[in-house]
């Protein structure tokens, strides 16, 4: 049913707001709803509208602007004509009464719901050679990955365990002791795979090439998760006893990274004289620009603080795009909270087209599966630690 605004003011409380004044190039404010208002106005049929110097005025039943709270509610779905809306969806008019978005035109009704991301996956290569067990850092070791996988921060995330060292065959190393599954499902599998101090070799060239050759052919199995690989390794290699040379390992992380799908390697370099800096080449030649150190009197939760940053800096924010979306590939955008309403952002055509502005792409355009935050976007997203927004219904404007 239709409830006239002013019925509701005293509840909204100015709860609906929408920013005033010329929209910045990158980002369009289209609005906030407060968690009290979206009941309320839920449950009595919802509202739209902009707000100038006096409550907001109702013209159709959804409720408009309802994004800024990042509480991943609010997406239901709805039209501003349709009085018996259920609220989530709403109409915003662009004519400058109120500080209507640029994303909109004249006037347009959006539906908003959480972007849903691709599930991030680690595939931790642990190094079990014969110098872990000499300098007492295997203790360490194993301990800071079973903090990791028992930390609320790594809830979500797949992981998956190879121990290296007990053979020269990169193939070997393909096939994880661990399968990739999520957190915390799988923390008991992988604290339970944790051997004794271990005596085997160091073939990092033959580990790293079979983990990512393991995350590439995982990419490609299951499109909706992202995987990366993550070494964990003093860095003393006996490759020389596999046939091949420490750099070998750079040919091998550069290759991971530039080839399709790309494969970040990541890398925790537990400190022994020079070696770090070996691992730093290969973590930068794998994209990741720098191993993290473990220095030798570290405790285990130093590690697993490095597995959450890693975790954290792999999140690549791809989210899906609805199948019924992707029919309307040039009307749906992405909408990001940082202090005030959420933002809707401008697409670009593609990655390099991010430059060091806002944004987001689309990986087709004709027949888009998945939506990717530029860069700066995706910092945003993993500053805030709020659920982005997928607004589908209005054109969104480029750049």
């Amino acid at each position: 049913m239709r409830v006239s605004s002013y019925k509701l003011a005293p509840l909204l409380a100015w709860a609906l707001t929408l920013s005033t004044g010329a929209c910045s190039d990158s980002v369009h404010t289209v609005g906030i709803l407060s968690a009290e208002a979206k009941a309320a106005t839920a449950a009595q049929g919802g509202t739209s509208g902009t707000r100038s110097d006096g409550p907001p005025t109702t013209t159709g039943g959804a409720t408009a602007g309802a994004l800024a709270s990042g509480d991943g509610t609010g997406g239901t779905s709805g039209s501003a004509s349709d009085s018996s809306s259920s609220g989530g969806s709403g109409a915003i008019s662009s004519d400058g009464t109120g500080g209507g978005s640029a994303l909109l035109p004249e006037r347009c009704t959006f539906d908003a719901e959480p972007a849903q991301p691709k599930r991030l996956d680690l595939y931790l290569l642990i190094d079990s050679g014969i110098p872990a067990a000499f300098i007492n850092s295997w203790p360490t070791i194993t301990e800071g990955v079973s903090q990791y996988v028992d930390d609320p921060r790594a809830a979500g995330t797949g992981v998956g365990v190879r121990y290296f060292g007990d053979s020269c065959d990169p193939g070997l190393y393909a096939m994880p002791q661990i399968p990739v599954d999520e957190l915390p499902g799988n923390a008991a599998a992988i604290k339970a795979s944790i051997a004794p101090v271990p005596v085997q070799l160091s073939p990092i060239f033959q580990a790293l090439e079979g983990g990512i050759d393991f995350a590439r052919s995982w990419a490609n199995s299951n499109p909706h998760y992202h995987p990366a690989v993550v070494l964990i390794t003093d860095g003393l290699s006996t490759e020389l006893f596999c046939g091949t040379l420490v750099d070998a390992q750079f040919t091998v992380a550069r290759a991971g990274f530039r080839g399709t799908p790309s494969i970040t390697t990541y890398v925790i370099a537990v400190g022994l004289g020079d070696w770090p800096s070996l691992l730093n080449v290969t973590a930068s030649e794998g994209g990741s620009d720098r191993a993290r150190t473990l220095d030798l009197g570290d405790p285990p939760s130093a590690l697993a603080e490095h597995l959450v940053e890693i975790q954290r800096d792999a999140d690549p924010c791809i989210y899906a795009v609805p199948e019924a979306a992707a029919e309307r590939p040039t009307q749906i955008a992405l909408a990001v909270n940082d202090t005030g309403p959420a933002r809707a952002l401008q697409r670009v055509a593609d990655r390099p087209s991010c430059s060091a502005g806002a944004g987001f792409y689309l990986d087709d355009l004709s027949a888009p599966a998945w939506l990717t935050a530029c860069p700066v976007s995706c910092n945003t997203i993993k500053n805030t630690e709020r659920t982005p927004w997928l607004l589908t219904g209005c054109e969104a404007e480029t750049r």
